[in-house]
């Protein structure tokens, strides 16, 4: 589970799960009663999807909204745990094996590598 700290909402923090970059058990603290339903809107719905759906609506006279943050959340949780795996395959792969995969590790990022 996710936890995004919300910037300049009612809600105060909303907390998603992922599996892959579907989205699933949004929940969120603290939000007005009008946009409780949003969670279940965007059950199943891809990151990209719920981005296009609801990504940069803004609430009043706000530059963002419960659903703009809920958008951020899907992102950055979706860019965390992409970087953790590429994390996690540096340590577990030769730096060789990595270079093929298009995985730059510390090593060459340090070190220029002669074609």
């Amino acid at each position: 589970s996710y936890i995004y700290k919300t910037k300049g909402t009612c809600s105060t923090q909303i907390e998603l799960d992922l599996d892959g970059d579907v989205v699933h058990n949004v929940k969120l603290q603290e939000a007005a009663t009008e946009i409780l339903s949003i969670p279940k809107l965007v059950e199943g719905l891809t990151v990209a999807q719920v981005e296009e759906k609801i990504g940069g609506i803004k609430c009043g006279f706000k530059n963002t909204s419960c659903g703009d943050q809920l958008a951020k959340a899907c992102r950055e949780a979706y860019e965390a745990r992409r970087i953790t795996k590429n994390r996690q395959l540096q340590k577990a792969l030769p730096c060789g094996e990595l270079f093929e995969l298009n995985i730059i590790p510390p090593c060459f990022a340090h070190n220029k590598v002669d074609p």
